[in-house]
């Protein structure tokens, strides 16, 4: 039972990673990503006609990192709210509920980009304190385990 208690906190901690490398990513500057329909070329003409044959745009490249950064982001955020909810954090929970719901893919918010950037940092700065958080039992859970007996406070 314990071992899976690990397993889930580390897979949260991967998560929580990747979802932050991305968010960092997005608050710079996107990155192109052409999600391998065009390959490099040296050329800067032979580059424009790739990406015209292909029909990828610089613009939709940035479009196609901005919906793979929501789905990741959404899926991020549910597992998190799920994992704190198991774990019995209710304002974490509710917390992680809000940033699902603000970065779901399927009815997506539109926002201007500037107050984009404003929740990524949100989002990143509760990515941070719910790292240190989740890293320490929570008080309900070390409550339990005293009161089981399995605590070695006298």
């Amino acid at each position: 039972m314990k071992r899976r208690g690990i397993a889930r906190i580390v897979g949260l901690y991967v998560a929580w990673l990747i979802a932050a490398v991305m968010l960092v990513a997005a608050v710079t500057s996107p990155p192109a990503i052409n999600l391998g329909l065009s390959p490099r070329t040296s050329g800067y003409r032979a580059h424009n006609f790739r990406a015209h044959r292909y029909g990828r745009s610089y613009y939709s490249q940035r479009r196609d990192f901005y919906t793979l950064l929501r789905w990741v982001c959404c899926a991020v955020f549910a597992y998190s709210g799920f994992t704190a909810f198991q774990m019995k954090r209710v304002a974490w929970t509710w917390i992680f509920g809000v940033l699902a719901v603000l970065f779901n893919p399927l009815a997506p918010v539109y926002l201007q980009r500037a107050t984009w950037q404003i929740i990524d940092w949100a989002a990143i700065v509760v990515i941070v304190i719910a790292a240190v958080a989740f890293w320490r039992p929570s008080s309900s859970l070390r409550s339990e385990a005293y009161a089981s007996g399995q605590s070695k406070r006298p």
